[in-house]
């Protein structure tokens, strides 16, 4: 296999992104961030499509007046 680039292996560097401890700026309280699951986006994104179809039904309501 060939490589896509000129750069000799020597010449490469590694970062490693630092840890960060400490409190969250703007954070008023200790609280544990997790990511979110496929649950919590699922329950989002029906939670955007509802009140998107209610304002939509108001706009829709709005124009026949």
């Amino acid at each position: 296999m060939t490589k896509a680039y000129s750069v000799d292996d020597t010449d490469i560097k590694h970062w490693v992104m630092p840890e960060v401890k400490g409190r969250i700026v703007g954070n008023s309280k200790e609280e544990v961030v997790r990511p979110q699951t496929v649950e919590d986006l699922e329950a989002l994104q029906k939670q955007a499509y509802e009140e998107a179809r209610i304002e939509g039904r108001k706009a829709g309501l709005a124009d026949i007046q």
